[in-house]
């Protein structure tokens, strides 16, 4: 979790006379295991009871998770979805040697299932006649070791390629093709 989180249910206990929150939802819960499971599911557990006579609005980054989450008993959902502004960035070409370039912006944490962007571009790359595309993953966190092995084991590992975190993220979205 983040940290403002933490500080928005220490002040609701603290202060349960608080006005209203609105609730955002970016994902499904992570896979945890073992005391970091037990933590967490205290964790949203109270998170749930000392936050629900104060949310007005609940809010999901895109309709599949407001569905998901509706069935499982979760309220409606408005959706605000999660865009990077490249509209006003000016493409640099030179950015990416493999052409066309295929790039997307993420945090490398098992959740965001960067290896199925992976599996999606082998697969994508064994039916078409584009032997110089390549996949640019922008983004850094824990499970980028494990990516890079997942690369390194791929029969197009000269394609992938992982650039870390950048302040550019956008300028690089709007140099890639897709």
């Amino acid at each position: 979790t983040h940290g403002y989180k933490e500080a928005i249910v220490s002040a609701l206990a603290l202060n349960p006379t608080m006005s209203f929150l609105i609730r955002t939802y970016h994902g499904l819960t992570e896979n945890y295991r073992g005391l970091k499971r037990i933590k967490m599911a205290l964790y949203h557990s109270a998170e749930s009871v000392l936050t629900a006579s104060h949310v007005r609005q609940h809010v999901t980054v895109n309709h599949s998770l407001a569905t998901a989450l509706r069935l499982v008993g979760r309220p409606d959902h408005s959706v605000i979805y999660n865009v990077a502004r490249v509209g006003n960035e000016t493409p640099d070409r030179a950015l990416f040697s493999k052409r066309p370039a295929v790039a997307i912006v993420d945090r490398l944490v098992p959740v965001k299932r960067v290896d199925r962007a992976i599996a999606a571009f082998e697969e994508f790359l064994r039916g078409t006649e584009l032997p110089n595309a390549g996949l640019y993953i922008i983004g850094d966190g824990p499970e980028r070791p494990a990516l890079e092995e997942l690369r390194e084991r791929s029969e197009f590992r000269d394609q992938i390629h992982f650039m870390g975190s950048c302040s550019d993220a956008a300028r690089r979205i709007a140099s890639a093709d897709a």
